[in-house]
């Protein structure tokens, strides 16, 4: 992430709370479980070393679509504010989560940089997924050519997944990893990526489903009694979503969007307008 590349200094990453209630609690359970401390979030923070790195990641896990469901979100910046000067903090989000919340919330009042991740160019992805393949320390062929900076072979592999992924590193490491495949002597090979093909989503439950677990990051039990009344049809259609492998159950009762899955959906949802 671009925080652990970038922040060498020690960091502690602030995640909301499994059980939430999407209000000024929610901050406070998060805090003390992350710093193993009782009292407030206000408390908890006075009381660390100065300048120390506090990171709120996935913002958008913190906030709901609702009326009102954006208090969690206003009091961290409160905290941002009050504790500006004596701590860091860095917050991340989905892209498109942050043009939603910064026009429903006042996140945007403390943030002093706002900084928009671009895609990476193919040179750079390449060299990205050879270095974590590096690291895994095995032999890998693509097309009966030894995988490497200098193969024409593999140029062309990666140049597949770069098309397909419009440069997220994220969704090319995924789609790496998942065409690796073994020969019957065990060697390990990459298959050419299949060629994906979206389908035309008519179904109006998926398309909801599908919009609210992209911009909340997922969805849990809290989310369908707060958004849908706790409607007996949205437990049958994330079932049917992730039989569709479209979304993978985390929990007993927490979907996300299935990683193979996301750069495709989010291109879907672009299409049909329901991103920006």
């Amino acid at each position: 992430s671009l925080a652990s590349t970038h922040l060498k200094r020690s960091k502690t990453y602030i995640s909301a709370p499994e059980q939430q209630s999407f209000d000024r609690n929610d901050v406070n359970v998060a805090l003390q479980n992350a710093f193993g401390m009782n009292g407030n979030a206000e408390f908890i923070l006075s009381q660390l070393k100065n300048k120390t790195t506090v990171i709120f990641d996935d913002i958008e896990t913190w906030w709901i679509k609702s009326s009102n469901g954006s208090t969690a979100i206003d009091y961290i910046v409160e905290l941002i504010e009050k504790f500006g000067a004596n701590h860091y903090f860095v917050l991340s989000c989905n892209i498109h989560s942050f043009d939603i919340i910064r026009k429903t919330s006042s996140i945007e009042k403390q943030l002093l940089t706002t900084v928009i991740v671009p895609p990476l160019s193919k040179v750079e992805l390449k060299k990205i997924v050879l270095a974590r393949h590096k690291t895994a320390v095995v032999d890998l062929t693509y097309l009966n050519q030894t995988v490497s900076m200098e193969s024409k072979k593999t140029d062309s592999f990666v140049s597949d997944l770069y098309s397909r992924s419009k440069g997220n590193v994220g969704a090319t490491l995924n789609m790496w990893i998942g065409n690796i495949d073994s020969s019957k002597d065990d060697d390990l090979f990459l298959r050419k990526p299949a060629t994906v093909i979206f389908p035309d989503i008519e179904n109006p439950k998926w398309k909801t489903l599908l919009y609210h677990v992209t911009i909340h990051g997922r969805i849990k039990s809290q989310h369908i009694e707060r958004l849908f009344n706790g409607d007996d049809w949205v437990i049958e259609t994330l079932n049917e979503l992730e039989k569709s492998e479209l979304l993978s159950k985390r929990s007993t009762s927490t979907y996300v969007v299935h990683k193979a899955a996301r750069p495709y959906i989010e291109k879907w949802l672009k299409d049909i307008k329901l991103l920006n």
